[in-house]
């Protein structure tokens, strides 16, 4: 998961010059293959599944995390060379310190999204068989904990993402690209929030030998559903932002401010300008 952003990334062709323009949606279908890829995974916590399913699982989790982890890196590199662009320009307006702050807030979001790929990868290491075969217990509280704080990670870098968007009027009077962005952060933060409801129910302290009768559902297959439903919404996030990342590419200059996430928008012959307040 990486953040959306109505700015044009304009220093993603310098970073990958091998890329050129193609640099940002390339990003994009990276994030979209590791969203297919993490929604494939989850079907392997299911309690009946082929163990060899399971294992593969595990890893895919551990690497897709990992490619996230750099791709949050790229993207904290990308934001922060714009920042010092930006600086050296010497222009101070109130829409260049929005902008300012807009790239602020993005770095931020990357650095926390970082961190929870990273706990995710060390928690999905937890999960393998060789590892908890001698103290399953502490070793699946462990890669649970971590799996529950990198959701909370998740969630608090959703919140930063949304302070950088600014719907005003009706949704028809929008542009597309902004909708999309709306979508796109619903859906990452629904992920979020199943992700978090999810990890609760992977804790082996649930089990339990009191019950009378058999249970009718078994809670890790209950948490995998949550899974299943929150990588679904980032996989749906990821196509937005592909969307998104697409159609900033096909608008003409000046619509799309080259610094932030600032949308600029016509109406009524003036120009409107929408940013986060």
């Amino acid at each position: 998961m990486r953040p959306i952003t109505l700015r044009a990334r304009t220093k993603v062709a310098h970073l990958l010059p091998f890329l050129g323009e193609f640099g940002e949606t390339f990003l994009e279908l990276l994030n979209l293959t590791v969203g297919a890829l993490q929604l494939w995974a989850c079907f392997g916590f299911y309690v009946n599944r082929f163990d060899c399913c399971y294992v593969s699982a595990c890893w895919c989790f551990f690497f897709t995390s990992i490619v996230n982890c750099f791709v949050c890196v790229f993207m904290v590199v990308e934001s922060r060379i714009h920042f010092k662009h930006m600086l050296h320009d010497n222009v101070e307006d109130s829409l260049q310190q929005d902008e300012l702050g807009a790239l602020q807030r993005e770095g931020t979001e990357s650095i926390v999204y970082f961190f929870a790929n990273l706990t995710f990868a060390v928690g999905s290491i937890f999960y393998l068989p060789g590892i908890y075969e001698h103290d399953y217990r502490n070793d699946i509280t462990w890669g649970t904990s971590l799996f529950l704080i990198g959701s909370a990670l998740f969630g608090c870098g959703a919140y930063i993402n949304s302070l950088g968007l600014y719907v005003k009027g009706t949704v028809g009077h929008q542009p597309t690209t902004l909708n999309l962005a709306v979508v796109s952060l619903f859906s990452t933060t629904a992920g979020c929030y199943a992700f978090v409801v999810g990890s609760f129910f992977y804790y082996p302290e649930l089990e339990g030998e009191k019950c009378e009768e058999e249970p009718q559902w078994n809670h890790t297959d209950f948490g995998t559903h949550w899974y299943v439903a929150g990588s679904a919404f980032f996989l749906v996030s990821c196509l937005c932002n592909i969307f998104v990342a697409h159609m900033k590419k096909r608008m003409p200059k000046g619509k799309v401010s080259p610094h932030s996430s600032t949308t600029i928008a016509e109406c009524k012959g003036s120009v409107e300008i929408s940013s986060a307040p």
